[in-house]
């Protein structure tokens, strides 16, 4: 059986792997919503805005895996 991820296209052969991964994913989710808003909600007229959403996927996969 094979579980197919709902954030992504990633299709996963065990259970365990897909749950670890949507986990993963889910947190990813929340961040990029969480930058949309704030982008959203500033005024960035005038101003050079550098990928924040890759930022946070540095992040986060940094945090998630202790990589600093």
């Amino acid at each position: 059986m094979s579980y197919k991820c709902p954030f992504c296209e990633r299709i996963l052969s065990t259970r365990s792997s897909y749950s670890q991964h949507v986990s993963i994913c889910l947190k990813i989710a929340e961040e990029e919503d969480k930058i949309v808003t704030d982008m959203n909600d500033m005024s960035i007229e005038g101003e050079e805005v550098s990928n924040p959403i890759e930022e946070v996927y540095v992040n986060l996969i940094n945090t998630l895996f202790d990589f600093n």
